[in-house]
């Protein structure tokens, strides 16, 4: 939960709708990935950031998101990348 919260407990509706995701993963043999993703954002607010994105209304949305879901893992196997994305979604 963020500072951005009200409640007690998060519920369906307070992370369901439009989320936004970065992801960084990184392998030479073995690697490693971690992905953030912001739940709950303002929809009608980042959606309005996009055309326009001097505004900041993206970063607005996303800083007041209610919660912060962090994951990560490792893999094992023949590789040699990295890379780093940023994405919009939604989660039902």
């Amino acid at each position: 939960m963020t500072k951005a919260f009200s409640g007690k407990e998060l519920t369906k509706g307070d992370i369901c709708g439009l989320a936004a995701y970065v992801e960084f993963g990184a392998g030479l043999v073995a690697g490693y990935g971690a992905t953030l993703m912001f739940l709950g954002i303002n929809q009608m607010l980042a959606l309005a950031g996009v055309p326009a994105p001097q505004l900041h209304l993206l970063e607005i949305a996303i800083a007041q998101a209610p919660a912060i879901l962090f994951m990560r893992g490792s893999n094992m196997g023949p590789q040699a990348s990295w890379a780093l994305n940023g994405m919009l979604g939604m989660l039902t």
